[in-house]
C-alpha cells in the first residue's frame, strides 16, 4: 500500500467500468467519515461530477483507451460513459496517476495456510484446556489442534455458503464457481482476498478454541493407542518384515539399480512362489502367505529370510547386499528339531485395519498415498473415489483413518 489516496480493487480484476471511476477516485480522495458534515458530502459529490465530466472528455477524445464488455477497442462515435465501456486496470492506473490516486489489486492468502495458523495460535493460547502435567503433550497438543481445526473449517464452509468469503484461485484471484471440499485443511487449494481474512480470523479468534469436554478421555485412548501401536512398529522390526515396496527400495540403495526395476522382478517373483508373502497379522507366523489377486505394494510383507533366500537363487546377479535376519530363540538344547519361539504381536487394532483398507483402495485405483493429486476445482477428488469404494465406512471413521493414513500413522512410506 502506498501514502496516497488509494483505489483498492478486488482480486482477479482485469478491467473497471467508465461509470463507476469517477465515484472511485472522488471517494479515494475524500474517504466518507462517520460523522461527517453535510459540506464534506456535498464537497465528494461535487468532486464525483468534476471526475465524469473529465473522463468523459478524456474518453471521447481517445487520450484515454476504452474497452467494450469483451475487451475489444472502442474506437470513434461508440465511446459513450456506459456501463457497456470499461477501462483495464492499467490503463485505469495511469489516469488515476495524473489525479494524485494510486490503484491496487487487493492481495490473497491462501486460505490453508491461514486455518493451519488460526488453529495453531488458538491451541497454543489456550494450553490450559489440553496441557497436562506427565502426560504426552506434544500428542494432546496434535489432538487439540485436530479438533480446532475441524471447527475452523465448519466455520469456513457456513462462511462460504453465506458469501462472506469467497473462494478465489491462487493463479489470478478470480472468484471459484463449484462445492468445495472442507474435509481437511490439505484440502483446501484456493486463495482468499486479504479483507476476507482479516474478517475470518477476527471471526475466528474472537470465540474460544474447540477443546470438547471429554478430551482428557479421547487423549488417553490415544496415548493408549499410539503405545500399542509402537508395540507393532518395534514387533515388526524385530521379525525383520518389509513391505514389498520398501524391500525394493532397500535393494535399489544396496545396488544402483532403480526401485520400479526391483519392483517388477520381485512382483513376478511373489507371483511365481519364488518369494513366499507372510502373514501381516501375525509377525510369528513363519508359514507362505495367499498370495492375492493384486498385489498390494504398500501393504503386501516380504520377511528377510525369504528375501535373502531368493537373492541367494539368482547368483548371476552377483548381488551382494542380504538383508539383516531377525535374531531367533532356540527352546531347549540345539538340535535338527528344536523349536523357534514365534515372535509376539498384538493383532491390528481396527483403526489400522482401517487405514490399510483406505491405502489398500488408493493401490487399486493406482494413487500413490504420498503423491495424491489435488482435486480439479468443481470436481470430485481422489478421496471422493475412495470414500466411494469403502460405503461401509461411517463419515466419522473413515475421516479419522484418511488423515492417518496419508500422515505416515502406519509403516506404508515410498
Amino acid at each position: 500500500m502506498t501514502d496516497s489516496p488509494t483505489i483498492l480493487l478486488e482480486p482477479g480484476t482485469r478491467a473497471v467500468r467508465l461509470d463507476l471511476i469517477p465515484n472511485l477516485i472522488a471517494t479515494a480522495k475524500r474517504p466518507p467519515k462517520a460523522n461527517e458534515s453535510e459540506a464534506e458530502a456535498m464537497l465528494r459529490a461535487m468532486d464525483i461530477e468534476r471526475q465524469k465530466a473529465d473522463l468523459e472528455k478524456a474518453v471521447a477524445d481517445g487520450k484515454v483507451p476504452a474497452i467494450d464488455i469483451n475487451f475489444n477497442l472502442v474506437e470513434g462515435t461508440n465511446r459513450c460513459f456506459t456501463n457497456q465501456c470499461q477501462l483495464l486496470v492499467s490503463t485505469l492506473a495511469e489516469y488515476a496517476k495524473d489525479r494524485g490516486v494510486s490503484v491496487e489489486i487487493e492481495p490473497t492468502t491462501s486460505i490453508e495456510m491461514l486455518v493451519r495458523d488460526l488453529a495453531n495460535r488458538q491451541i497454543d493460547a489456550n494450553r490450559q484446556l489440553w496441557e497436562k502435567t506427565g502426560h504426552n503433550n506434544d500428542l494432546r497438543r496434535d489432538i487439540a489442534l485436530a479438533f480446532e481445526e475441524r471447527a475452523l473449517l465448519d466455520r469456513l464452509k457456513s462462511f462460504v455458503a453465506t458469501g462472506n468469503v469467497i473462494p478465489r484461485s491462487p493463479e489470478n484471484g478470480t472468484p471459484i464457481e463449484g462445492i468445495q471440499d472442507f474435509g481437511f485443511a490439505s484440502d483446501l487449494h484456493w486463495n482468499i482476498s486479504a479483507s476476507h481474512a482479516d474478517f475470518f480470523s477476527k471471526c475466528s479468534l474472537s470465540v474460544a478454541a474447540n477443546i470438547p469436554h471429554d478430551f482428557a478421555s479421547i487423549a488417553s485412548k490415544t496415548e493408549e493407542r499410539r503405545q500399542v501401536r509402537a508395540e507393532q512398529v518395534a514387533a515388526r522390526k524385530t521379525a525383520e518384515r518389509y513391505t514389498v515396496l520398501e524391500a525394493c527400495a532397500a535393494l535399489a540403495r544396496a545396488t544402483g539399480w532403480y526401485a520400479d526395476r526391483w519392483k517388477h522382478v520381485m512382483l513376478d517373483a511373489i507371483r511365481a512362489e519364488a518369494l513366499p508373502l507372510r502373514n501381516p497379522q501375525d509377525y510369528g507366523d513363519r508359514l507362505p502367505y495367499p498370495v492375492p489377486r493384486q498385489i498390494t505394494v504398500y501393504a503386501d510383507e516380504v520377511d528377510s529370510i525369504g528375501l535373502n533366500r531368493w537373492l541367494d537363487s539368482n547368483p548371476d546377479w552377483a548381488v551382494i547386499f542380504r538383508f539383516p535376519e531377525p535374531l531367533r530363540k532356540q527352546v531347549g538344547a540345539a538340535s535338527p528339531n528344536s523349536q523357534i519361539e514365534p515372535l509376539k504381536q498384538k493383532p491390528l487394532s481396527r483403526q489400522a485395519f482401517y487405514e490399510s483398507e483406505i491405502l489398500r483402495t488408493l493401490n487399486e485405483l493406482n494413487y500413490p498415498p504420498r503423491a495424491i493429486p489435488r482435486r480439479p476445482n468443481g470436481l470430485p477428488g481422489v478421496r471422493s473415489e475412495v470414500r466411494a469404494k469403502l460405503p461401509d465406512l461411517s463419515d466419522i471413521v473413515f475421516d479419522k483413518a484418511w488423515r492417518a493414513a496419508l500422515k505416515g500413522s502406519i509403516d506404508y512410506e515410498k
